[in-house]
């Protein structure tokens, strides 16, 4: 026995022009009698020429809300616990948005996971904030005055600190020459995050933290 059934698959994409080579999009297939499936988004596909079946190539850039950049520039960008929250800033349907709105109070932004960075069109970083601790930022008694420094960092207004005062490093990490360090997040303002934008490694950018922006100075 065979049955054979003949049914129509249809294909709709409408999109419009964002900025640069960057296009919104929304796709409609439309299978038979099925309820269409609709997917928005962003990319730098010409639409004009796709063919048949070939997908649409999602673009690394997505809309986001525009109150993501000062969320980012106090709260850890790539944390485990804020990575569903910077998320939330993400316009789900961004075709629809675009075509009711345009650029109205949303940004064309990459959010770059693996390297714990915000970029704009320009592939600029833009500011996000950075964690200090005894570890890879080196805030500790073993190279710092730490009462020194924290009088220092009081008087700033744009530290967080996440434990209050001089806290103990945990007894697997401290030795003879550190003992004891200060925890806290920087909330860069634009002038002194494009400071340290381009630093190739996390080293050359807290030594230029703690040097030339802080004013930190090591132990002789």
């Amino acid at each position: 026995m065979k049955k054979e059934i003949i049914y129509t698959t249809k294909r709709e994409i409408e999109y419009l022009p964002i900025i640069n080579e960057f296009y919104a999009y929304k796709e409609k297939i439309i299978i038979g009698n099925n309820k269409p499936i609709i997917k928005e988004g962003i990319t730098i596909n010409i639409i004009d020429s796709i063919q048949q079946e070939e997908p649409i190539i999602q673009s690394e850039y997505n809309l986001y809300e525009e109150n993501i950049l000062e969320f980012a520039r106090s709260n850890l960008f790539g944390h485990v616990k804020t990575w569903e929250k910077f998320m939330e800033y993400k316009i789900k349907n961004p075709f629809t948005y675009f075509q009711e709105n345009n650029l109205s109070q949303v940004k064309l932004l990459y959010l770059r996971s693996y390297d714990h960075t915000i970029r704009d069109i320009n592939n600029k970083k833009l500011p996000t904030a950075i964690y200090f601790d005894y570890i890879e930022a080196g805030i500790h008694d073993g190279d710092y005055d730490l009462k020194e420094v924290l009088d220092i960092l009081k008087e700033r207004n744009d530290i967080i600190f996440l434990k209050d005062g001089i806290i103990s490093i945990p007894y697997y990490n401290s030795d003879e020459e550190r003992n004891e360090y200060l925890e806290f997040i920087w909330t860069p303002s634009n002038e002194d995050f494009d400071k340290i934008a381009e630093c190739v490694n996390s080293w050359d950018r807290y030594n230029k933290i703690k040097t030339e922006i802080f004013g930190l100075k090591r132990k002789n």
